[in-house]
């Protein structure tokens, strides 16, 4: 009896598991993503005060978790071959809320829990960088089937463009 007590207890627990699977409205969400999945290669440059730093690399984009997730690493270099920046990040949707998210770290210690808004062959993430500073990056897949990025900072009111990215996929 005991027995019969405990495995019809140990069904009722199993059969209220969560889904181990993302519902079709999540995957449908990180469908809108897919086209950056695989190896890209390009150039990119980045200015920090009066110097434009430029370097080549790579981005690796992986669907991870069932397709609920994309992981995006880069890695960039000089023309002597020294590391410019080294990044990984998480794209994210929660279906409950309906956003994405962009959570993404630098080699450098730093880190971003940015917004995300999907537009037309791409989308913008944005963060807070300091108070007063909003930093705005603008992804699009363009005609030419390249990844082109741009950078923008907006500090009291005005923009600056400080980052350009062109990567063309590989794999």
């Amino acid at each position: 009896m005991k027995l019969l007590v405990l495995a019809l207890l140990g069904m009722s627990v199993w059969a209220q598991a969560p889904p181990t699977e993302p519902s079709p409205e999540h995957l449908a969400a990180m469908k809108k993503l897919s086209w950056m999945i695989g190896e890209w290669r390009g150039e990119a440059w980045m200015q920090v005060g009066p110097q434009k730093h430029t370097s080549t690399g790579t981005e690796v984009v992986q669907s991870r978790l069932n397709g609920s997730i994309l992981t995006v690493e880069g890695s960039f270099k000089d023309a002597t071959g020294k590391p410019t920046h080294t990044a990984f990040g998480v794209l994210s949707f929660n279906p409950r809320s309906d956003w994405y998210r962009f959570h993404a770290f630098t080699g450098a210690g730093q880190m971003a829990d940015a917004k995300v808004a999907m537009r037309d062959n791409g989308f913008d993430w944005s963060f807070e960088a300091a108070p007063g500073v909003q930093v705005r990056y603008r992804v699009n897949l363009d005609e030419n089937g390249e990844w082109v990025e741009k950078g923008e900072m907006t500090r009291e009111g005005k923009t600056v463009q400080f980052f350009e990215m062109r990567l063309r996929k590989v794999e």
